[in-house]
């Protein structure tokens, strides 16, 4: 029987089937295999509850330390499509996993006190997030973590906007060494001062996402690229409260850094974004909203040929861009899958020449707002573009509809001036995403 296999039966389980019988009599390490393959794959709680009550037998295996559960419980039921489950029925779920090393929870299903009563106990998480949820509060997570985990890795809390001021400083300095992911997204309640702690104790840190946390100051940029720097590999940050000296402490301090996002950057100038030019490294770059680059700081950052790595790279309202710089882009980066060129007033045809001329390995390419854009240079782009999967052209009101529905025509999702997708189920794009045929693409 094949693993796939085992996993449907696993998944119909209960105390009839006739076929469990020959299921116990399979050797430990092998039901043990059977198990780990069944929870990495998804069961949903009733069945996992099922499971561990058949018999002893099976209820050991469920408990042993050698199976590796991940469970996303909302998710799971989600892709299952059944109802999410009651408080009782999750926590008798999460209760009989005491061995797990991911838990994801979404959204606010579960109140401060049942997620307490949900994290009591569990003394392997090696990865939790708990995001999206308005009710939990930041003691609360503190206080299970600081008790029962040891080994934490990574920690999610996107999304849960003005309630963990109190997480961190809570938090004791030996929950924190371990820590290497990090994601802060959306918690506007936070600020560099309640992350004082992650950034002195966390040296082992990859990944630290903080976008949407508008009180991040420049000072606050500054230590954490000291303090982190050696180690960072991925970096998202809301620029909206940083000078240059942020930016030049990330080109400094962080030589392994591959990816850098920065949403607000209208405070950068062209000395800070010149900086950039020392990172070799990087393979994903966002800079947004840097109105005070010049055309010519773009051009000297691309022009220097350190970015010739880069594979996704966003510079979507840096209004000073012109065709040149996108000229010295497309020499330079000729690796680039993901361009998105928003919003850049200034360009026309002729700079999205450069890029379609040079970057043939071109998945998605987002032309929103680009009104001097014509239909010139997206003629036969499935030719020229044999990679190109998405043409975004959201309010570039001169590229004509007959040219985006004959690309259609040729396999690529192209999007027209009012946001829908041609020929599609007229579905929005926005906020860095598209959906067509129930597929979510991110861009």
């Amino acid at each position: 029987m094949a693993a796939a296999d085992l996993h449907d039966e696993l998944s119909t389980l209960s105390l009839g089937n006739n076929d469990l019988s020959l299921l116990l009599e399979l050797p430990k390490e092998l039901l043990l295999r059977i198990v780990s393959y069944a929870v990495e794959r998804g069961v949903d709680p009733q069945t996992w509850n099922n499971l561990s009550l058949t018999c002893k037998y099976l209820r050991a295996i469920c408990k042993d330390a050698s199976v590796r559960v991940i469970l996303d419980p909302l998710a799971t039921c989600k892709k299952h499509q059944m109802s999410i489950p009651n408080t009782d029925c999750a926590l008798r779920w999460v209760r009989g996993c005491p061995h797990l090393e991911i838990l994801r929870l979404t959204g606010d299903e579960l109140d401060d006190y049942e997620m307490g009563e949900m994290l009591r106990g569990i003394s392997h998480l090696k990865d939790l997030e708990i995001s999206f949820n308005r009710s939990v509060l930041g003691t609360t997570i503190a206080e299970n973590i600081n008790v029962n985990q040891t080994n934490l890795r990574c920690l999610n809390v996107e999304g849960n906007a003005y309630n963990l001021q109190e997480l961190f400083t809570m938090l004791q300095p030996l929950r924190l060494v371990n820590l290497e992911e990090l994601n802060i997204t959306q918690c506007q309640g936070l600020s560099d001062i309640e992350l004082a702690p992650v950034l002195q104790y966390s040296k082992k840190m990859k990944v630290f996402r903080a976008d949407g946390v508008h009180q991040f100051s420049t000072s606050g940029v500054v230590r954490l690229a000291q303090e982190l720097g050696t180690t960072l590999t991925e970096l998202e940050l809301d620029g909206a409260e940083v000078l240059d000296p942020g930016l030049i402490a990330i080109s400094e301090n962080c030589p392994v850094l591959r990816k850098l996002w920065i949403s607000f950057c209208q405070l950068f100038t062209d000395i800070g974004l010149k900086s950039l030019t020392k990172m070799k490294n990087l393979t994903s770059l966002k800079l947004r909203k840097g109105f005070e680059f010049s055309n010519e700081a773009i051009h000297h950052l691309f022009n220097a040929g350190q970015l010739d790595n880069l594979t996704y790279l966003d510079l979507t309202e840096c209004t000073g861009i012109k065709n040149s710089a996108l000229a010295a882009i497309g020499m330079n980066c000729p690796n680039l899958k993901i361009v998105n060129f928003s919003w850049c007033w200034d360009l026309t045809e002729a700079g999205i020449e450069h890029i379609i001329e040079n970057c043939r390995e071109l998945y998605l390419l987002n032309c929103t707002g680009l009104k001097r854009l014509t239909d010139g240079p997206l003629q036969n782009l499935q030719r020229r573009l044999p990679e190109l999967h998405v043409l975004i052209c959201k309010n570039a009101n001169r590229v004509s509809d007959d040219l985006l529905y004959d690309l259609f025509q040729h396999g690529i999702i192209c999007v027209n001036y009012y946001g829908d997708v041609v020929g599609g189920e007229q579905e929005e794009v926005e906020h860095g995403s598209i959906t067509y045929k129930g597929l979510q693409l991110h861009y």
